[in-house]
Formats: structure tokens, sequence, C-alpha cells
């Protein structure tokens, strides 16, 4: 008992010793979404922002509440109602199936004896049948099934319709025959697209989209979904949406040929919180497929890096645009034209050689150019006119990010990125 009478004692004490305010505490604030905080380089002042932005679908637009360090609500605003885009096109899927089809046996079933059915009288009387199609085979009168009702008549009648009829009504001599076609195949592989196109048709609605920021102190950073003063300097958040366009499309692959309208990304536009745009760019005809954009920090400079794709036959190639942001004009201007510079291998190993190749013979004057992601020059080297690549040898270059620039001795036409690892 005088033990039992300890232990309470000792427990009591360990409850008084606590400090009162010591716990969790309940703020009382609760969001419908995770915070996430807005990237304090691009936030005015660099004061600590947080944002939640509500779900949202394709009758209601996305809202964006920001947050302070103490989670308090310090402005809130809704991305503007873009309306919808539309697009229809047709679709021949490609087919495998038998090759090169024969006939391997045919014969005659005699229905009527000669001389019972003038031919007048046949048709009608096949039509009665389901033989709806008149033809003829060795010049004798005949009839075909009706294939809407007697599609199993038909040689592979889901791949190549009434192309190979296994049954015939024949009028021969007043008389009427059944003729029976067999047929037999020699392999088995494409053959051509579907008799029936599929209608597809797409719709799809801009919305704001993360832009993946990179910089030399951490390679990849969280997404940036708002921003304060990556593109203006004013009090206002800005966010990205993409500009949709409909095209007319004629072309054909391995898979499919289709022929119509589709939906291209064909520039993006940054608008502020109040729904006004604040710079706008239009893509260049040849980069429609994109993937995604990417914030490069250099330094004082920041660019705007695209990564799109251009299909070339049933492949497609991956290549990076860049941009340069101008935010005292509030304006992202492309640096150069794009042109199919390649770079192999995208991410070496330090000491490795990379190959460039340009895309296009080199004119008087050309230059490859390497820059850092703190905006350093690492690398200039001419190009002689008429070759269409070149070497770098990364010995020298520490690890992270680099942009490669090729100059045609007046304008930057082209860049894309290494990760020297």
């Amino acid at each position: 008992m005088k033990l039992i009478k300890n232990i309470l004692l000792a427990g009591a004490g360990l409850i008084i010793a606590l400090p009162a305010s010591s716990g969790i505490n309940n703020t009382g604030k609760s969001f419908s979404d995770r915070p996430e905080f807005i990237n304090s380089k691009f936030s005015k002042g660099g004061e600590i922002r947080l944002v939640v932005m509500t779900e949202y679908d394709d009758d209601t637009a996305p809202t964006f509440k920001i947050l302070n360090e103490k989670f308090d609500e310090v402005a809130s605003f809704s991305s503007p109602n873009m309306s919808p885009v539309t697009a229809t096109k047709k679709i021949w899927r490609a087919q495998e199936g038998p090759m090169d089809i024969y006939v391997s046996g045919e014969g005659d079933n005699q229905i009527t004896s000669p001389g019972a059915v003038p031919l007048e009288h046949f048709q009608d009387w096949a039509m009665g049948q389901g033989f709806t199609i008149s033809t003829s085979i060795n010049g004798e009168p005949a009839m075909l099934p009706d294939p809407n009702n007697r599609s199993w008549d038909y040689y592979y009648f889901d791949l190549f319709g009434t192309k190979y009829p296994q049954v015939y009504l024949v009028w021969r001599d007043g008389g009427i025959f059944e003729h029976r076609m067999e047929y037999s195949y020699n392999g088995w592989g494409s053959i051509g697209f579907s008799q029936e196109a599929e209608v597809e048709t797409e719709e799809r609605t801009p919305y704001p989209i993360d832009l993946r920021f990179k910089d030399a102190l951490c390679v990849d950073s969280d997404d940036l979904l708002l921003t304060q003063n990556l593109f203006n300097d004013d009090d206002e958040y800005e966010f990205v949406v993409p500009i949709f366009s409909v095209e007319n499309v004629s072309y054909t692959s391995e898979l499919e040929k289709v022929e119509g309208q589709e939906i291209a990304t064909t520039g993006f536009k940054v608008v502020s919180q109040s729904g006004k745009t604040v710079a706008e760019v239009q893509l260049p005809k040849s980069m429609r497929d994109i993937d995604d954009l990417y914030i490069y920090n250099m330094g004082s400079t920041n660019y705007l890096v695209v990564d799109y794709r251009v299909h070339e036959g049933s492949n497609y190639e991956y290549y990076y645009a860049v941009f340069e942001i101008d935010k005292v004009n509030a304006s992202v201007a492309m640096v150069g034209a794009p042109q199919k510079v390649r770079v192999s291998p995208t991410a070496p190993v330090k000491g490795t050689d990379v190959q460039v190749s340009l895309g296009a013979p080199a004119e008087n004057g050309s230059m490859v150019e390497v820059v850092s992601s703190t905006g350093r020059t690492v690398m200039r080297q001419r190009v002689a006119a008429g070759d269409t690549g070149t070497t770098i040898n990364t010995a020298s270059f520490e690890r992270g990010v680099y942009v490669v620039l090729v100059n045609n001795g007046k304008t930057s036409r082209e860049a894309t990125k290494i990760v020297v690892r």
C-alpha cells in the first residue's frame, strides 16, 4: 500500500512539473487544399507568402487565396473564365490482318432446274433471300448478300467490307445456282487503315499552368504557379495560361490517318490577378507540341524555356526554345529563331565530350556558347562555315545546368540545355 502511494505521488509530481505553455495550439484555420509557398525570389520584397488554389472544372475557374506567414489571408482572386476550344477530326486506325489473299477453292450448288426461273423474276426471288446487290460473275447475272444483314457471308468483313464475297446467287440458263468461294492468305501484317473513320471531338479550356523553376542553388525547385515580380514590378500576382487554337490537319502515320481539326498550343500569356494581360507570346509554327515551361534563373536575368516536340515520321525529338523575360518592359522575347539544335549526351559526366548538332550548315561567324546557371559564359568557340556540328569538352565545367547557345554571327538561333553530373 505504501509503494502504491509513493508511485501516485511521483506521478503527480511529474504532471505538476509540465510547463503550462507546452502543447500544439489549434489556430482555427483550415483550407480546402494544401498551402504551397510562393518562391520568395518572385514575391514583392521577398515576403513569405503561400497560396491555396481551389479545385476547378470546365465550368468553374480556379480561385487563389494568398496567405502570410501566420496563415492569415491577405488577398484572394479568381482566374478569369476562359472560353473552351473545341476541335473535331476523323481518325482511320491502322489495322493488321491477312495478306496476299487468294481464291483457294470455289463451286456451285444447284437450287432450281435450268429454265425454271425467268431472268426478270430472279432478282425478286434473290432479294427475298437477303441478296440485294446486283453484280455478275464469269459474265452471268448474280446477286450478292446484303452486308447489313448477312455480313458473315464476306471474308473478314470487319477488315475488308464487301471485297471478298463468299457466296453469290447466280442465274444461268433459267436456273438458280449458289456459287461459293473459299479464300486463303499467305501472311499476317499491316493491311492499311480502317474502312470507317472514328469521329473524335476534343475540348480544352486554358487554365493557369505551373512553371518548373531551376537555378544554380538548387537545380530543381518547387513549381511556380504564381509570381509577383518575375514579369513586372507591380503589386499584383501573375500566372501563365496557354493559348489554344484550332488548326486544320491532315497526316498519316504508321498507326493512323487523320483529317480534320486539332487543338494546338500556339502561345501563352501572362495574366495578372485583375485579369489584365501582362505579356503575350505567339509561338512559331514549328513549336506546337509543348510539354513543359521552365523558368531558368541566371543571376539577374530570368529565361522562360519552352520544352516542345517535333514529330519526325513515327518518332519525335525534344527541343528547347529560350525566351528572355524583360520585366522592365513586361515582355517575353525569343532568344533567336528556333532551329533543330541537338546535344548528345544531354546529361554528361564531367569530362565527357558533348556532340552539338547544328541542324543546318554553319554560316560565317557562327559560334557555340555555353552559359552557366549563374549567367557566366564558360566557353565560346567558333564553328567553321559549312560545318553541321561541333564538340564541347566538359572537363573544366562544374557540375550543374548549362545552356548551349548557337549563334549564326548575327543573333542566337536556338538554345538547349545540358546537365553536367
